[in-house]
């Protein structure tokens, strides 16, 4: 006759330490308002570290260039009135520079782990 009158009383104390019990992977806190309603509930999850893709504003330096010029070539007239070609201006190398620029860009970052705070109501 003890146990009957004991078992619900046992349950209930059995059933607040359960939920009571953080989770493994979260944790979950509560507040009560006025006359025992919940106000808000609130739980906290891990999210683990991880690389992330970004896209960042990086500067790209100049360079020089070096370009081979071919050398120019003409048609004209000859003592005779014969047409000859004739190198006008010879092949040579120019230096040409290209200026630094800024470009977007997608580079992977690490995302540290951390707690996100989850609410609900």
């Amino acid at each position: 006759m003890k146990l009957q009158k004991l078992l619900p009383s046992i349950l209930g104390v059995a059933l607040v330490l359960l939920s009571a019990a953080p989770a493994p992977s979260a944790q979950r806190v509560s507040a009560r308002a006025y006359h025992g309603q919940p106000s808000y509930s609130s739980s906290r999850v891990w999210i683990p570290g991880r690389f992330e893709t970004v896209h960042q504003r990086v500067w790209v330096p100049g360079w020089t260039e070096r370009v081979w010029i071919d050398p120019a070539f003409e048609w004209r007239f000859g003592p005779c009135g014969s047409r000859i070609r004739v190198q006008v201006c010879a092949g040579r190398w120019k230096s040409v520079h290209h200026p630094g620029h800024y470009e977007i860009r997608a580079v992977q970052v690490w995302q540290a782990g951390h707690w996100v705070a989850r609410y609900g109501r």
